[in-house]
């Protein structure tokens, strides 16, 4: 059995691998990193992303808000201990 990736009839990437005994054109053998949208030229990979659909991928900003600051999260550890207090406090009176 060989493992291969699967690839449309345009050459690109399906996203799909599987276990075959003989593969065939359109089950390539080897998927190279690097690339953002590969495609299968029928030779070798090459990029199947355009220059835009690349620039907009770089463009997402993965963290939008800045993170919280030291005394944000102490507030929040704070405020937690209090609830953990509070509950605690609940469960004994019962």
């Amino acid at each position: 059995m060989t493992q291969v990736w699967l690839i449309d009839e345009n050459g690109f990437y399906t996203g799909v691998m599987d276990f075959v005994e003989n593969p065939t054109e359109s089950e390539i053998i080897i998927l190279p990193n690097g690339f953002y949208r590969p495609k299968w030229n029928g030779e070798k990979w090459i990029e199947g992303a355009t220059q835009e659909e690349i620039d907009k991928i770089n463009k997402i900003d993965i963290c939008p808000t800045p993170p919280p600051t030291n005394e944000e999260l102490n507030n929040q550890l704070i405020e937690t201990q209090k609830l953990c207090l509070s509950l605690q406090k609940q469960i004994l009176l019962k």
